[in-house]
Parts: structure tokens; C-alpha cells; sequence
């Protein structure tokens, strides 16, 4: 692997846009619900390509993106799996290739079509509390197992991570087993506070349930905020990797893809690939996801969780069954405070 910030040898082409090759004020528009724009200033002082982030409500964004002419969107990103889906379905994603994207982005991380990329990787974990359990779990399906009848802290069903996570289920292990394991996980919760995974992190340390499933970054989120009032029950909590001896970790991710009827295609092309690069993996990761890229490391935060197997599903795999996911969610009646945007 190479140590952050290096670049590989092959992908070295990628970054040779050192020398603007458009004009100062061809500025390309990226829609994005939140993004860093500290990597679009670093593309802009790289390639002289000004960007300009757009922010504003999906239907009113989506539409205008498919409109001829339009001057919206030339790059459009979204901050997980299921906001994919969701873009895709509107279908403002303009498949292209890119051979420096598919060198440095694995097959299983790209749509087949090419219509987008993952930006970053979230695990989707187990945090569990020693002092409850005498051993920890080791799967994801051991948290609906009778051993764990009113132990489990559970999350929002409505979020887009969890409905995420149900849909590749599905396709993983089919829909029957997946209905077992909806039904048997929420019918495990332990009453416990509800919310979303900060919340959920901190009730197991609490000690109000045993364990949660939760994307790995909220811990290091938590710690990093260093507040006084939770640092007890952070130091009560440990992350499993589950399913290690089997199908592999779950992710979710970010993904960036070419805007349809895109203003400036040859700059939205370049952001693209500069996101894909290993500078740009570097900074999209940042201090607490796991880079797309295969041959970029994850922070030193990042590394002191391990280093995971992950599922052979794709991301596209992911993302197929979601309708069916939120079904299955509504029909457990799994808990489902208000919402708020994917981080």
C-alpha cells in the first residue's frame, strides 16, 4: 500500500493537469448534499478549473438537471448508497468510462454502466459492550438471535444506512432469511434510547443494551469530540468486524458521477478524476473513512480499528433490493425517529 498522500506510478497521469488545460473561468457546478471543499479548491489550484458547489431540493435540482441545455450540474454526488439509487432512478447520471477511474477504483465500487463511483467506504460494524457479553458477536446475524432478546440498541429503520444494509441482504442471502433477520433483530431491541448511530454507540457504553450495528466513523466522530460527558462510555465499547468468517463486512459509500446534458464534460471528466486519484482519496477520506481506492491507506485512525475483509458484494449489488428493503422495514415496525442527512 502506499503511505498517504504518495502516488502511484499509474496514477500519476491522472494528476498531469498541473497546468490548467481550460480556461480560469470555466468553472464546472457539482451538486452535492454536503461535500469538502477543501478538495475542490485543491482541483482548482491543481487544473485552474474553478468549481462551484450546488446545493438546493432534489426534485427541483434532478429536474433541472435533465433539462436540455442545462447549466445546473456537470458533476453530481451523493453521500451514500441509497441517495445513489435514488439519483440513479431520476436518472441524471451520464455513463461514461474512464480508464484512470478504473484503475484506481475497484469493479465492485463502479457501476457496471459507469454511471458513478464510490467516493469513500463506511464499514457497517458492531459495537458491543465486554461487560454485557461474555464473548463478542461475530456476525451480523448473531445480534438476532435469542441470545440477544433485549440486548440490542437499535437504529433508525428509515435510514438510508440501514435500509442499505437490508437491501444487500437480500441479495445476499435471499428474502426469507432477511425477513427472519428484520423481524428477529427488531424484536431483540433492548427499549434502549432512540436515534441514530452516535446515539446508539453511546447507549452501549452506557450499558442500556449490548451491542448495536453502526458505520464505524461515528466512534472515531465521538472520540474525536473528546466531550467530557462521554468518555466513559466510549471506553466501554469495542467494534467486532463481523462476519469475518464469512460473506465479509458491509459498506456504504459515497459516489460522484457525470451529470446528464453536463454543461462542461471535459472539466466534470477531470473533478471526476481527480476524486478518483490518489491526492483526492486522501482528502475524501480523511480522518475517518476508508479510501475507495485500493492502493491508498485509510487515516492512522482509521488503521487502529484493523483492517477488515470486506463483502464481495458490490455496491451496485447493494443497492438492487431497496424497495423491497423498506418494506421489510416498515412491516418489523422497526423504530424510525425523524431523519437527518447521510454523513
Amino acid at each position: 500500500m502506499l503511505k498517504p498522500l504518495a502516488l502511484a506510478a499509474g496514477a500519476a497521469v491522472l494528476l498531469s493537469l498541473t497546468a490548467p488545460s481550460f480556461a480560469a473561468d470555466d468553472a464546472i457546478k457539482v451538486y452535492a448534499g454536503r461535500f469538502n471543499e477543501a478538495v475542490a479548491k485543491a482541483f482548482t489550484d491543481k487544473t485552474g478549473i474553478a468549481v462551484e458547489i450546488v446545493k438546493g431540493e432534489f426534485d427541483e435540482i434532478t429536474d433541472g438537471i435533465l433539462a436540455e441545455n442545462q447549466k445546473v450540474a456537470d458533476v453530481v454526488i451523493a453521500g451514500d448508497l441509497a441517495g445513489v439509487a435514488r439519483l440513479q432512478e431520476k436518472g441524471v447520471f451520464e455513463p461514461h468510462r474512464s480508464a484512470a477511474i478504473d484503475e484506481t477504483i475497484p469493479a465492485a465500487l463502479r457501476d457496471p454502466d459507469g454511471a458513478w463511483f464510490a467516493t469513500f467506504r463506511r464499514a457497517r460494524v458492531i459495537f458491543y459492550n465486554p461487560d454485557l457479553l461474555s464473548a463478542p458477536p461475530r456476525a451480523y446475524a448473531d445480534l438476532a438471535g435469542p441470545d440477544y432478546r433485549g440486548k440490542v440498541c437499535i437504529g433508525s429503520g428509515a435510514s438510508g444506512y440501514n435500509l442499505a444494509f437490508v437491501s444487500g441482504m437480500l441479495g445476499r442471502i435471499g428474502p426469507e432469511a432477511t425477513e427472519r433477520f428484520v423481524r428477529d433483530y427488531v424484536a431483540n431491541d433492548a427499549g434502549a434510547q432512540q436515534g441514530h448511530d452516535p446515539v446508539q454507540i453511546l447507549n452501549v457504553g452506557k450499558g442500556d443494551c449490548a451491542a448495536t450495528i453502526v458505520n464505524h466513523y461515528y466512534f472515531l466522530n465521538l472520540k474525536a469530540e473528546d466531550k467530557p460527558e462521554n468518555r466513559e462510555a466510549l471506553s466501554k465499547v469495542a467494534l467486532a468486524w463481523p462476519d469475518q468468517d464469512g460473506d465479509g463486512v458491509v459498506f456504504n459509500s459515497g459516489a460522484a458521477g457525470l451529470a446528464k446534458n453536463a454543461a462542461n464534460p471535459e472539466g466534470a471528466v477531470a473533478f471526476l478524476e481527480f476524486l478518483a486519484s490518489d491526492e483526492g482519496q486522501q482528502m475524501l477520506a480523511g480522518r475517518a473513512f476508508f479510501p475507495a481506492a485500493a492502493n491508498v491507506e485509510p487515516s492512522p485512525a482509521v488503521q487502529e480499528l484493523g483492517a477488515p475483509r470486506w463483502t464481495q458484494q458490490s455496491a451496485a449489488e447493494a443497492i438492487a433490493h431497496l424497495a423491497e428493503a423498506r418494506a421489510l422495514v416498515e412491516a418489523a415496525a422497526w423504530p424510525s425517529p425523524p431523519p437527518r442527512p447521510a454523513r
